[in-house]
């Protein structure tokens, strides 16, 4: 019924998740536009941000599109890179994954990470007009990832451990993730929990494996309560606890991760917790209709994440 061992938690070619900038702290729309109107690209910039995420402003992706375009116009790179994004989704503008592969490009080439990253992102994917390619998709995470770029960096370490464009090669690929984790970025550090816990590319430790995982739950991830949970269940780096494994079972369920809908419908069906059929049944049911929803081919969301990190412009 179910796996015992902790689950992967990877980032996916087919996934793209598009790096967004955001520059601007506080609010004062009146003077962005007089300082955008009076050409400045920053202020430009800036007035995307806050239409793009109602700040200071109601939210609007047609305004939004309209300032990144033009300081996108004028070279700014972190604009290029949102304009990009919007045209991935498309929010404010039609939807053209050619346009947005366009905008990523413009700013890749400038040296800009995030756009570098997102670049690699439509090679890996084969998107936006661009024939997959895995060694394309490399070569533009490697120059994103030697600014330390840690998307660039998570992206660059799942294709060392998958051998995707590039010779496998697990220790590189947990040295990346590691750096990403350190970071802050959530999936390298789900991605690195499960590393540990099964010694991969690291020495096996569950003690790490639960430390990071931690830090990915502290940060809202589904998947790393789910493996929190396994670890209370199994007794990986702490101790056997079955109310903290039903716990995180619940909260990663809650939160709409299939294989925690599994879980806990096998911890009711089992007794692992006082035995309950009928919710034993819910939990497979929701579980199962997630699952064929979902397709063989997985979740190919094109939705940026937000808030994304933030960057330097160019």
């Amino acid at each position: 019924m179910r796996s015992g061992a902790i689950s992967r938690c990877l980032l996916l070619p087919a996934v793209l998740f598009a790096c967004s900038v955001v520059f601007a702290e506080s609010p004062d729309i009146d003077r962005l536009i007089r300082q955008a109107n009076g050409g400045d690209q920053a202020a430009m910039f800036n007035l995307g941000v806050f239409y793009q995420n109602g700040r200071g402003v109601q939210q609007n992706y047609t305004e939004a599109a309209r300032w990144y375009q033009k300081a996108a116009d004028r070279g700014l790179s972190a604009a290029q890179t949102n304009l990009g994004n919007l045209y991935l989704v498309g929010k404010g503008v039609p939807r053209d994954e050619a346009v947005a592969a366009k905008w990523y490009m413009r700013a890749a080439v400038d040296g800009f990470a995030p756009a570098q990253t997102n670049l690699g992102m439509m090679w890996a994917a084969g998107r936006g007009d661009l024939k997959q390619d895995f060694s394309e998709a490399v070569r533009w995470y490697r120059r994103a990832s030697d600014q330390h770029y840690p998307a660039a960096q998570a992206a660059l370490a799942f294709m060392l451990l998958r051998g995707l464009g590039v010779q496998k090669d697990e220790a590189a690929a947990a040295h990346l993730y590691l750096a990403a984790a350190k970071e802050g970025w959530v999936s390298a550090q789900e991605t690195l929990g499960w590393l540990y816990a099964h010694g991969i590319g690291v020495r096996e430790d569950y003690s790490e494996s639960v430390k990071w995982t931690r830090k990915a739950v502290e940060r809202g991830s589904a998947r790393a309560m789910n493996n929190l949970a396994i670890a209370y269940e199994k007794g990986k780096g702490v101790p056997v606890d079955l109310s903290q494994a039903f716990e995180w079972y619940r909260r990663a369920a809650d939160a709409g991760l299939a294989e925690a809908r599994h879980n806990l419908a096998v911890m009711y069906n089992e007794g692992r917790v006082p035995r309950d059929n009928p919710e034993a049944a819910r939990w497979l049911a929701r579980a199962q209709a997630q699952q064929q929803g979902r397709g063989s081919s997985g979740d190919t969301s094109l939705e940026p994440l937000m808030p994304s990190p933030s960057g330097d412009g160019h």
